[in-house]
């Protein structure tokens, strides 16, 4: 009974010359559940039951004395938790603003975090690229710089799939290299849609670009999920001058939904990271309003001092 008891877990009864091995014993220790395996194997008497005898004492002849003392000791307490981002902390590099639950129990969280894509210090930073995915102005070029010639040659070497245009990504789509000198061991270079162009010359309509947008988040993870990446930071897709008539906010959302539809199992983490204020201040409600229950919400999203600055000298 014991025996098969064991076999069920995966557990051996007898060590050598027959002996129960101490991991076993540890295992058993004092749980009153217990008690019939040990007796079944003549570990303890029925003046004991649910025990392991007395401290010192051999539990099986020939044992040693410390192997007995060891089995009644207590085990080790389990190691606590790493605490996940919660509001005010400071995360991988970047300061979390709130962090909300994707999907069911013990599924991702999506993490607004604050400070620049190039800091972050997880498996793989999102760039947001144009489609000769070389080099760029904004974070594009920022990233460049960080990743060094590492970076640029791993870009250089992405084949092009439209030579005429040199175009290496085209509008939706995304591509994985590694990180170079980033932080991040890999870089994923992301295409979203230039509004101003797509809606002002007739060729795509609001609605439209909100789908590319939400396609561009969806490949990006994609090409994450093709790694098993656990940690995953995005800048934020055409949400500065590309984003042209369309508001902040729904190009925010259609973001946010192209990141629901494409989880996998490794994720345990999106990071959707906002450079200025404004992008804080507009990721933080909208998720407040999409994800009531938070893992704290810092609404403190003051500017910084040098764009203060900067709009005080405009303002003169």
């Amino acid at each position: 009974m014991a025996q098969a008891i064991l076999a069920q877990g995966g557990v051996h009864a007898e060590g050598e010359g027959g002996a129960p091995p101490a991991a076993l014993l540890l295992r058993l220790g004092n749980d009153a559940c217990s008690a019939p395996i040990l007796s079944t194997m003549g570990l303890c008497s029925s003046k004991s039951h649910g025990k392991l005898g007395q401290a010192g004492e051999p539990l099986h002849p020939g044992e040693p004395a410390a192997l007995a003392a060891a089995a009644v000791a207590p085990p080790p307490a389990a190691a606590a938790a790493p605490p996940g981002p919660v509001a005010g902390q400071r995360w991988r590099g970047l300061d979390v603003c709130s962090a909300h639950p994707l999907g069911a129990a013990g599924g991702p969280l999506l993490v607004i975090s604050a400070g620049s894509v190039v800091d972050f210090e997880g498996d793989c930073i999102v760039n947001a690229a144009n489609e000769q995915c070389l080099t760029g102005g904004g974070v594009d070029g920022a990233i460049s710089a960080a990743g060094g010639p590492e970076l640029a040659r791993a870009r250089q070497e992405l084949p092009l799939v439209e030579p005429s245009r040199s175009v290496r990504c085209p509008t939706g789509e995304a591509r994985l290299t590694v990180g170079g000198g980033l932080k991040a061991p890999y870089c994923i270079h992301a295409v979203g849609p230039d509004y101003n162009v797509m809606v002002r010359g007739a060729r795509r309509t609001l609605g439209e670009c909100d789908a590319l947008v939400a396609k561009t988040y969806r490949s990006a993870l994609g090409c994450a999920r093709e790694r098993d990446l656990g940690t995953v930071a995005f800048s934020l897709i055409s949400a500065s001058i590309f984003r042209g008539p369309q508001s902040l906010e729904n190009v925010l959302a259609a973001g946010i939904a192209g990141i629901q539809s494409g989880l996998y199992p490794a994720l345990r983490e999106v990071h959707l990271v906002a450079f200025t204020a404004e992008e804080r201040v507009a990721l933080v409600q909208l998720c407040g309003e999409m994800f009531p229950y938070a893992q704290g919400t810092l609404l403190a999203v003051e500017a910084p001092r040098e764009e203060q600055e900067e709009e005080e000298e405009g303002e003169e």
